[in-house]
């Protein structure tokens, strides 16, 4: 039986050729951000994904994208995912100019993230390069011929982005927010202590003391880059916990709520059904279907 992971997935390309593709399945990926672009495809069944802290159901079909410095995550449920990254490094030759890969990187973080709201050919469309792109990782990544099919399939897709894909001037106006690097090493901070010390009893008052700010000023600030509160965060990030544990142990759904956190299993029950839908003892039995 494969696991569940519930850890922070904070994937590197090559700094030589800067691109990779890969398939999970059922993974989580708990808040985070990368200087990569990155495109995921679902291939079948549902998932919730989170960007900026806006929250997505995608069917099967459907695309999310994360533009460099975008906060992003998956929540742990039954599908597989294609997951394509790269940095936009990776289409400068003799012919684009520095200025002109940053306006391709201010035009991507300016567009809609997931295909919910792009027309339905330009959906197809970026779906199948995004497959092609997978598909051309069995090639030896020191091949000429490998870094050619890469490199023009990328081609492909960010002239989609750039001439079909939707405006957002929401989207680009949370990555002029979010582009200042000390506030996104504030909330990678906050993301950390989440991780490390989830299972306690956590308050706005440890994140403001960990940023050395008071909790009045440590809630306006994390409520205006994440859009959601440090109680719903935490709370978010616990049902991830939960989840991994409930499909790869078989403890009782009241150790496991007292083991991510909650202390008490009527609030785990209704924060649970909240985030996912359903009760942690049917979303178990669905999990190992």
């Amino acid at each position: 039986m494969k696991r569940i992971s519930s850890d922070v997935q904070l994937y590197e390309t090559g700094r030589i050729f800067p691109f990779r593709s890969f398939q999970n399945h059922r993974l989580a990926a708990s808040n985070h951000w990368h200087t990569e672009i990155e495109f995921v495809y679902l291939q079948d069944n549902q998932m919730q994904v989170y960007i900026n802290n806006e929250m997505y159901r995608l069917q099967a079909g459907d695309i999310m994208m994360a533009a460099p410095g975008d906060i992003h995550g998956i929540a742990a449920s039954e599908h597989h995912r294609i997951v394509v990254q790269f940095e936009l490094d990776i289409l400068k030759t003799l012919y684009f100019t520095d200025d002109e890969i940053r306006s391709i990187r201010e035009r991507l973080e300016g567009l809609e993230r997931v295909s919910l709201f792009w027309p339905e050919n330009v959906r197809q469309d970026v779906a199948a390069i995004l497959v092609r792109l997978y598909n051309v990782r069995g090639f030896d990544r020191a091949d000429i011929g490998y870094k050619i099919q890469v490199q023009s399939l990328l081609y492909q897709l960010i002239d989609i982005c750039w001439n079909r894909v939707p405006s957002s001037e929401a989207q680009a106006e949370k990555a002029r927010l979010l582009q200042n690097k000390k506030v996104l090493d504030n909330l990678e901070k906050v993301f950390g202590l989440v991780r490390d010390r989830y299972m306690d009893d956590l308050h706005p008052e440890d994140a403001a003391a960990l940023l050395n700010i008071s909790p009045n000023h440590f809630i306006k600030y994390w409520k205006k880059y994440s859009n959601i509160s440090f109680h719903t965060y935490l709370n978010e990030y616990r049902v991830s916990q939960a989840i991994a544990l409930l499909y790869n142990s078989d403890e009782l759904v009241s150790d496991i709520a007292f083991k991510v956190g909650f202390r008490s299993l009527k609030t785990f029950n209704r924060v649970f059904k909240s985030v996912t839908g359903s009760q942690p003892g049917a979303y178990r039995k669905l999990l190992r279907q």
